[in-house]
């Protein structure tokens, strides 16, 4: 449990409530754009977004199919239980993900999926590489990702009180199935709500070849439940609980084809990934005051991986990870300028049943504990009608004691400043540059209290001289859009030093992590088709030296192109398109990597005779494509991805 204080943190929130009343304003600053974000400034750019519109088109079901039309993004690792995300090639473990607000924080096991989502209840998932804000979160090395669930008011018909939908999935590759029930309405004219609950089964799936992989199956489960208020004089609330859980027989290495490295524990390893997230929101908006808009989140999260053995002889292990947290800010309009001033605290208690800490958890507790407090100003300052400068800095303090008694206590400030020059408003030119600290925290878990063979030592155990983590991100890039035609070009490189691993006996700084890149897009719309197209490339190194995986680091791919056609007949209620993924060879010094090219598409129809029904088809992996993703480990262990996979559903909305 969580025995922390957080009093010295809520004075502090007391501090930040009083800051604003004592600014002075000349004036109301106007409207900025329209890329502003849960109530702060705009953000530096448009950010990607992944709507809920594409999630449902494709048939979402885990983290390759939410990423797949991302250039920047890659997702290897096969089965749904091994899915590792890489931001232009470094992974989640270097990145801030949070949902709704609630940070994802640690890993469980480098084998596994840092965290899980259900893609029918997201609202939207932004991707945010590089350069960042200070409201961005503490030690965002690599940049943030954030999921945004859904709330009545994302559902609900205008002027209806109540609704809901069943929807039925079929899955032909893993003769899967998926159902859904979604409630949401009104209690009152201030109250709303939502549930929903969904079941996922899933058999082993078929790769490319035709050949069945085993330990590939799984069940997905998730529950849903969240309140939303709108008190209409300000005060606005939301209540939520999610359970996601994801299990199957996976081996101990959810990652590695055919469970072929372990020991006798490995194969027929029962393995249950579990999230449980609460997360409460205030928010007060004073009328006719600039200078009062609270935002308050607060949130619990645990993670959990449970590890059933087939073989009675080896004890079943467990790890967890609970968070416990807060951030308040307030936004205040000051003449020309929107300034957020904010603080944010998460202490964390991880904990590993083991190996080590079975047998002897006198000397190998098993259990970790860190601390983060931090402070931020963000200020996006507009200068003149098409000149806007954001810049702002954090302060943050680590306190982190492993179950050897070693502390970590670290401190450092994260500075940001972007400048964007819109001569029209169809053009925009930016420049950014931050900096972000992440002090000293655990690696993986599992790792902490379980061992090669009972008995013996965990795995993995500090070295007493690790280092704070340093990132310096700086993008140049310009972006147009005049209603038809869109187009954008961004150059980025990126520089970690004390880049830290999560594993390894000693666990200690490996060096530099240095990544050059480049993204570009084009797009046109014209009536209802959408036609899309980009590339990225990035280049991730450690002190100079190329790299094929390091687990909890980066990941080297080739150059990525994807390109997606989205075409809309309102009148006859359908829409329909085809994306395609094109990613080419690489070849460095130490790995080679085979390119491939995988082609998908869908369809839906809302019959005009029956709006209420929704027919769809989605066909992932459309010529059946053998391939390894580049982001998978490529040692001749890692799964191949799926073959074609045909999706039908139905969604009946009432």
């Amino acid at each position: 449990m969580i025995q922390h204080p957080l009093l010295p943190a809520l004075r502090f929130g007391g501090i930040v409530l009083a800051l604003p009343l004592v600014l002075h304003a000349d004036e109301p600053m106007e409207n900025l754009d329209p890329t502003v974000v849960d109530a702060e400034s705009e953000e530096i750019e448009s950010p990607s977004v992944i709507s809920s519109d594409e999630l449902e088109q494709i048939q979402a079901t885990n983290l390759a199919d939410i990423f797949r039309n991302q250039p920047d993004v890659s997702v290897g690792g096969g089965q749904t239980g091994g899915q590792k995300v890489y931001v232009r090639g470094l992974e989640d473990a270097l990145l801030n993900v949070d949902v709704d607000g609630a940070v994802q924080t640690g890993t469980t096991f480098h084998h596994q999926s840092k965290f899980g989502v259900e893609p029918d209840l997201l609202k939207a998932v932004e991707v945010l590489p590089g350069v960042g804000r200070a409201t961005d979160g503490p030690g965002a090395l690599g940049g943030t990702l954030r999921f945004t669930t859904k709330d009545a008011a994302d559902l609900l018909d205008p002027g209806a009180n109540f609704g809901g939908y069943v929807r039925s999935g079929y899955y032909t590759n893993t003769s899967g199935y998926k159902e859904n029930l979604t409630l949401y309405g009104k209690l009152n004219d201030c109250i709303s709500y939502v549930g929903s609950f969904s079941y996922t089964n899933l058999d082993d799936y078929e790769d490319g070849r035709g050949a069945t992989l085993d330990e590939t199956s799984s069940i997905q489960r998730n529950g849903f439940l969240k309140l939303s208020g709108d008190f209409r004089n300000g005060h606005t609330f939301s209540l939520s609980y999610e359970h996601f859980e994801n299990g199957g027989p996976w081996g101990r290495r959810a990652n590695i084809a055919g469970s072929i490295l372990g020991p006798a524990r490995e194969p027929g390893t029962v393995i249950d990934l579990t999230r449980d997230t609460i997360i409460g929101k205030y928010g007060f908006d004073a009328p006719d005051n600039d200078w009062l808009d609270l935002d308050f989140t607060a949130y619990y999260t645990e993670n959990t991986s449970d590890f059933d053995y087939a073989s009675p002889a080896f004890p079943d292990e467990n790890t967890k990870i609970q968070s416990l947290g807060f951030d308040l800010r307030n936004t205040a309009i000051v003449g020309d300028h929107t300034v957020v001033i904010g603080g944010d605290y998460r202490t964390d208690d991880y904990k590993s049943v083991g190996f080590a800490s079975i047998i002897n958890p006198n000397l190998y507790s098993g259990v970790e504990q860190a601390d983060v407090f931090g402070f931020y100003v963000q200020d996006d300052w507009r200068i003149v009608d098409q000149l806007l400068l954001t810049f702002g800095a954090r302060f943050d303090h680590y306190d982190y004691t492993d179950q050897f008694g070693q502390n970590f206590t670290d401190s450092g400030i994260s500075p940001n400043a972007t400048l964007i020059y819109s001569p029209n408003d169809c053009l925009s030119f930016h420049a950014g540059y931050s900096e972000a600290f992440r002090g000293v925290l655990p690696g993986e878990v599992y790792l902490n209290g379980s061992s090669f063979a009972p008995g013996g030592p965990p795995s993995t155990r500090n070295a007493p001289f690790a280092q704070p983590e340093e990132a310096e991100n700086v993008e140049i890039g310009v972006d147009y859009d005049n209603g038809d035609f869109f187009a954008g070009a961004k150059l980025f490189r990126s520089k970690i030093d004390n880049v830290m691993p999560i594993v390894g006996n000693p666990r200690t700084n490996l060096g530099d992590l240095e990544t050059d890149g480049y993204e570009i897009l084009l797009g046109y719309r014209w009536n209802g088709l959408t036609a899309r197209a980009a590339v990225s490339e990035s280049d991730p190194t450690i002190n100079g030296t190329d790299i094929n995986n390091i687990l909890g680091v980066a990941a080297a791919s080739g150059r990525t192109w994807v390109a997606s056609l989205d075409y809309a007949l309102p009148t006859y209620g359908v829409n329909f398109g085809y994306d395609v993924r094109y990613v080419e060879q690489l070849k460095n010094n130490v790995i080679l990597k085979q390119s491939y090219v995988v082609h998908g598409l869908y369809a839906n129809w809302t019959p005009t005779f029956a709006e209420d029904l929704t027919l769809s088809l989605a066909v992932h992996n459309l010529f059946d494509k053998a391939y390894l993703d580049q982001g998978t480990l490529y040692n001749g262990f890692g799964y191949l991805e799926p073959g074609r996979d045909i999706r039908l559903s139905a969604t009946y909305r009432f």
